[in-house]
C-alpha cells in the first residue's frame, strides 16, 4: 500500500517554521549546514516525520484520517534523524499529543529567537566570567541563582547531612543550613556567650556568635564555611512551627463580639517557655507573646508598622478603620481573647484579658486618634495630607487638635469662662434694645466674631489655615458697672457679661 508522503513544499515550509532545528525541546539541534564537498550542496539531518503514520502499521497510525490529512503540514514535525528514530520506537511515551506539543513549542521558540543573537561558546565563557568577577555587560538574570545553586551543591558534598541555601544582599553573604538527620558536632565558643546560649535553650531566642570565637569539629561543611568568614557571624535558632493565632475582642457589658484577622506566624517551644510571633493585614499588624510554662498569663505585645503608610494620603490608609476600631475598643476596656491553632488543631486558648492600660495600647490608640483627627481636619478644609511616620506631638498639641475637631463637629459646648467679658458702650437714648439691656437685663445670647483670628497650625508636617472663629455665649446677663440714674447721649458705660443658670459657651468656625 502506498505511503502518504509530504510534498517538497510542505517539507520546506515545515523546516522554516522551526528555523531548521529539531522540534524535540530537549534536543533543538540545527538540522542543516553547509557541505564541504560542493558549494551548491548542504548537509541535512532533518526528517519531516509523520505524527500519525503515513501508512497502515506505522507508529501512531489513525485509520480515521484521510490521505490529504496525512500529507498535511498539520501531521508533520521536523526532527533530527536521532529523534525521529526515537519517537517511532516508543509510541507509548511519544504520543500524538506530546509531538503536537513539541511542534507548538518549537514554532513559538523560533518566533522568539528570530532576530536575536543565539549564544555561542564564547558567550557562555563571558557569562561565567561576569558572574564570578562582576565585570562585563552580558550577565543574564539567572546567572546569579545558578552560581548560588552550584556553590550550595558543592558545599553539600562536604557533608551530605545538610541542605545548604545561600543569599547575597547588601554586601552580606548568608548560608542557611538545614539538617536531614541528627548531626553530632563539637563546637567551642567563648564564655561570653554563656548567657545567650542559656536563653536559646530555655526560651528559644536566637544566638549570634562571631565566627572568630568558634572552633568546630564534626562537620567539614561548617568548618569550611566558618574558616572562610573573616568577619562572619554564626546564627543559631531553635526550630519553629507554623501556627495561626486567632484573636477577638468582647464587650463584657453587652456581650458584643468583634473578630479580627487571623495572625499567621510560628511558635517556638523551648525548655521554659513558648513564644509566638506573627503578622496580619499584609504584615502591617504584628502580634507576639511569650508564655512561661510555670505561669498562666502570657506576656503579649501587639502593634502596627506605621512605616508602611509613609507618603500615602491619610484618607486612603489601608486597614486604618480596622486598626482604629480594635485599639479604641481595647482602650475602652473590651477584653482580648485568643486561640492558638496548629494544622487546624487548637493548642490552647486564653481567657479574656483587659489590656486597656498597657503602654502599647495607650500609645497605639493615641497615634490612631491623632491620625483620625488630622483626617477630619483635612476633610473639613478639603486639603490633601500625606502620612509621615516622622510626626511627633506633645500632649498639648494633641489636645489642641482635639479641640479643633470638636469645633468642626459642633461638640464643644462646655467651656467655662475664666473671667467675665467686659465691653464698653456709647449711650444712644434712641436705641430701644440698648435701653432694655441696661435697665431690664435678662439672660441673652452674645456672639463675638474676630475676623482677624485666622490661625496657622501644623499637623502631619502639613500647614493648615484655620478660618476665623466665632464665640457664642448663651444664657449670659449684661450687668452695668457703676450704674447711673440718668444717662445722656454720648456717655460711655462698661458692661460686664455674667453667666446665668444653664450658661453655655461654644465656638464655631465661620
Amino acid at each position: 500500500m502506498s505511503r502518504d508522503n509530504f510534498t517538497k513544499i510542505t517539507i520546506e515550509t515545515l523546516k522554516s517554521r522551526v528555523a531548521s532545528r529539531c522540534s524535540n525541546p530537549s534536543c533543538r539541534v540545527p538540522t542543516t549546514a553547509a557541505s564541504n564537498e560542493h558549494q551548491n550542496k548542504i548537509n541535512n539531518i532533518g526528517i519531516a516525520a509523520h505524527i500519525n503514520a503515513a501508512s497502515i502499521g506505522g507508529p501512531r497510525y489513525c485509520k480515521k484520517m484521510t490521505s490529504p490529512e496525512r500529507k498535511s503540514i498539520n501531521n508533520a514535525i521536523l526532527l533530527c534523524s536521532n529523534c525521529s528514530i526515537k519517537i517511532d520506537k516508543d509510541i507509548k511515551k511519544y504520543t500524538k499529543e506530546l509531538l503536537l506539543e513539541w511542534k507548538a513549542i518549537a514554532e513559538q521558540t523560533a518566533q522568539e529567537e528570530m532576530g536575536n543573537k543565539l549564544p555561542s561558546t564564547s558567550d557562555s565563557i563571558n557569562t561565567l566570567t561576569s558572574a564570578l568577577t562582576g565585570t562585563g555587560d552580558n550577565l543574564p538574570i539567572s546567572a546569579i541563582s545558578n552560581i548560588h545553586n552550584a556553590s550550595n551543591k558543592a558545599l553539600e558534598r562536604l557533608d551530605s547531612r545538610f541542605i545548604v541555601k545561600s543569599s547575597y544582599l547588601n554586601d552580606t553573604l548568608c548560608h542557611y543550613l538545614s539538617v536531614k538527620e541528627d548531626v553530632d558536632l563539637s563546637m567551642k565558643i567563648s564564655s561570653k556567650y554563656t548567657k545567650n546560649y542559656q536563653e536559646l535553650i530555655n526560651h528559644g531566642t536566637t544566638l549570634k556568635i562571631d565566627t572568630k570565637d568558634i572552633s568546630i569539629k564534626g562537620s567539614k561543611l561548617i568548618k569550611t564555611i566558618i574558616n572562610n568568614m573573616k568577619d562572619g557571624e554564626l546564627t543559631i535558632s531553635s526550630s519553629k512551627k507554623k501556627a495561626i493565632q486567632k484573636i477577638w475582642i468582647q464587650n463584657t457589658d453587652s456581650g458584643q463580639i468583634e473578630l479580627f484577622d487571623d495572625i499567621n506566624g510560628h511558635i517556638n517551644y523551648a525548655n521554659k517557655s513558648l513564644s509566638f510571633k506573627g503578622h496580619a493585614c499584609n504584615k502591617m499588624f504584628y502580634y507576639e507573646y511569650q508564655k512561661r510554662h510555670t505561669k498562666d498569663r502570657a506576656e503579649i505585645s501587639l502593634g502596627i508598622d506605621f512605616e508602611k503608610w509613609e507618603n500615602i494620603d491619610i484618607l486612603s490608609l489601608p486597614y486604618f478603620s480596622k486598626f482604629f476600631s480594635l485599639f479604641s475598643k481595647l482602650r475602652n476596656g473590651w477584653k482580648l481573647f485568643t486561640s492558638l491553632e496548629i494544622d487546624g488543631n487548637k493548642l490552647f486558648s486564653s481567657i479574656g484579658m483587659d489590656i486597656s492600660n498597657e503602654e502599647f495600647i495607650i500609645n497605639g490608640f493615641n497615634i490612631l486618634k491623632y491620625i483620625d483627627n488630622v483626617k477630619q481636619l483635612s476633610i473639613y478644609l478639603n486639603e490633601t495630607v500625606l502620612f509621615t511616620v516622622d510626626t511627633f506631638f506633645t500632649e498639648k498639641e494633641f489636645n489642641a487638635l482635639q479641640d479643633i475637631v470638636n469645633i468642626i463637629n459642633g461638640d464643644m459646648i462646655s467651656y467655662q469662662l475664666v473671667n467675665n467679658c467686659t465691653v464698653e458702650f456709647i449711650i444712644d437714648n434712641n436705641n430701644v434694645d440698648q435701653n432694655n439691656m441696661i435697665h431690664n437685663p435678662i439672660p441673652t445670647e452674645l456672639k463675638l466674631f474676630d475676623k482677624n483670628s485666622n490661625t496657622k497650625v501644623t499637623y502631619m508636617n502639613h500647614i493648615f489655615n484655620l478660618p476665623p472663629r466665632e464665640t457664642i455665649l448663651k444664657q449670659i446677663v449684661p450687668k452695668v458697672i457703676s450704674p447711673k440714674k440718668v444717662y445722656k447721649d454720648g456717655d460711655i458705660i462698661k458692661i460686664e457679661w455674667v453667666p446665668a443658670d444653664n450658661f453655655e459657651c461654644s465656638i464655631i468656625f465661620k
